[in-house]
């Protein structure tokens, strides 16, 4: 199911993954609406499944457990069943390939990191470990990856690559360039009346 959302509720979920406990008053204020659109577009996404969860990120620095392993291993359900029972294994996931299985664990030090892979050889076929050593990049998925379908903020049009024009602090989205001239010059009308 594709869902669409306009420019409002990408910012609104810009402004929300960049901090999730933003106050509805505030992200109201940033896009100058009240305070009852901003709950009623953040409990829509909320219901169609947009937002799962608000939640809290840990910072590395502050687990017991600091050291990050990944592993990727060549095991069958019994495998599996093991890493969704073992709490130091925090992601797993399926691959292609020869290799199944792929995943992280935070573990105290390098003893636990031998530990953990001694009681998964019993269990994989093969097993390829290795320890994280700095973290170049982490992040979020982007807005722009959700399966939406943006409308044009001057004709409701669904827009497939959208025109972006800030204004005021403010992405707005149109879905063709006459659009996005059209609106520049709303503004600027609306400009010379404002003073």
């Amino acid at each position: 199911m594709v869902l669409k959302l306009d420019a409002i509720d990408v910012k609104i979920l810009r402004l929300l993954q960049e901090d999730a406990r933003m106050p509805v008053a505030e992200i109201a204020k940033l896009l100058r609406l009240s305070r009852p659109t901003v709950k009623a577009r953040i409990d829509k996404l909320k219901e169609s499944g947009v937002i799962s969860r608000f939640t809290v990120e840990i910072s590395r620095d502050a687990l017991e457990k600091p050291v990050v392993v990944l592993l990727r291993m060549k095991a069958g359900e019994e495998a599996v069943e093991l890493l969704r029972r073992m709490s130091e294994v925090v992601e797993v996931y399926s691959l292609t390939g020869e290799k199944n299985l792929f995943c992280k664990a935070l573990v105290k030090d390098i003893d636990d990191v031998g530990r953990l892979v001694n009681t998964l050889r019993g269990v994989a076929e093969s097993l390829e470990a290795e320890v994280v050593t700095g973290v170049l990049k982490e992040s979020e998925p982007p807005v722009e990856m959700i399966k939406a379908e943006l409308t044009c903020e001057y004709c409701g049009s669904a827009i497939s690559k959208p025109h972006v024009y800030k204004f005021r602090n403010v992405e707005r989205y149109f879905c063709c360039p006459i659009c996005l001239k059209s609106y520049k010059r709303q503004v600027a009308l609306a400009t010379k009346e404002e003073r």
